[in-house]
C-alpha cells in the first residue's frame, strides 16, 4: 500500500516552512504526494482563525491535521482552540 499526504487550503506565512519541513519528512517515511483525485492518507489542511475550512473527506478514510497560526498560546489551549477543530472537522490541530 502506498501512503500518500496531500496539502490543502491556504495558510500563514509563518507555517509556511513548517509545511515544507513536513512534507520533507513525510516523504523521507515512505509517504508521497497524492496525484490527481486520488484520496490521500494524510491531509494538511491549512487553515486560519479568521477563516477556518474544513478539508471534505468525501466518505474516505483520511486523517485531517489543521494546522493554524496564533499570534500566542492561549492558556487554556486545549479549549480555546477545540472550536477550530470542529470547525476545520480535523483529526488534530
Amino acid at each position: 500500500m502506498s501512503l500518500t499526504y496531500a496539502i490543502h487550503g491556504e495558510g500563514a506565512s509563518e507555517v509556511l516552512s513548517l509545511v515544507r519541513g513536513l512534507s520533507r519528512a513525510l516523504e523521507g517515511h515512505g509517504y508521497r504526494p497524492a496525484q490527481g483525485d486520488e484520496a490521500p492518507n494524510l491531509v494538511l489542511n491549512l487553515t486560519s482563525t479568521e477563516n477556518p475550512k474544513p478539508y471534505r473527506r468525501k466518505s474516505q478514510a483520511t486523517f485531517v491535521l489543521s494546522i493554524l497560526a496564533v499570534k500566542e498560546i492561549p492558556e487554556a489551549a486545549v479549549q480555546a482552540m477545540y472550536p477550530y477543530l470542529v470547525r476545520t472537522l480535523s483529526n488534530m490541530l
